[in-house]
C-alpha cells in the first residue's frame, strides 16, 4: 500500500552478480533523484549477513531493500537471470520486464515512459 498511485521499479539483484553491480549506481542515482517513482531492491537468495555486508561496502544508501531468500519473486515473475528489473505504472500494471543490466540512458528512457 505504500507504493500505490506512483510508478514502481522493482530490481531483482544479488551481490555476486557482476551485471547487477554495473547497473546499481544508475538505479541508486535515480532513486535519489526521482521522488515521483518508488524503487524496491529485492535481493535474490542471499543471507541477511551477506546483503548487509555488501550494502555497507557500497556508497549508494539504497532505501527499500528487501530479501527474497526463497527466490519466490523471481519464480513468480519469470526471472530467467539477474539482474531483472520490473517497471510498474501508477495503476499497478507491469509495463516492462527487463533482463540484464540497464545503462544510465536506457534507465532514463524507461523512467520517462512511466510518467
Amino acid at each position: 500500500s505504500d507504493f500505490r498511485g506512483k510508478p514502481l521499479i522493482i530490481n531483482v539483484w544479488a551481490s555476486w552478480c557482476g551485471p547487477c553491480q554495473v547497473e546499481m549506481p544508475y538505479l541508486a542515482q535515480a532513486q535519489q533523484a526521482r521522488g515521483d517513482i518508488r524503487f524496491v531492491f529485492v535481493n535474490h537468495g542471499e543471507s541477511a549477513q551477506t546483503v548487509q555486508r555488501w550494502l555497507s561496502q557500497q556508497p549508494y544508501g539504497l532505501r527499500n531493500v528487501l530479501r527474497d531468500p526463497q527466490m519466490a519473486l523471481g519464480a513468480a515473475v519469470g526471472t530467467t537471470g539477474l539482474p531483472t528489473t520490473l517497471f510498474i505504472d501508477a495503476q499497478g500494471r507491469l509495463v516492462e520486464r527487463h533482463f540484464g543490466p540497464l545503462s544510465a540512458a536506457s534507465l532514463q528512457a524507461r523512467l520517462q515512459t512511466l510518467r
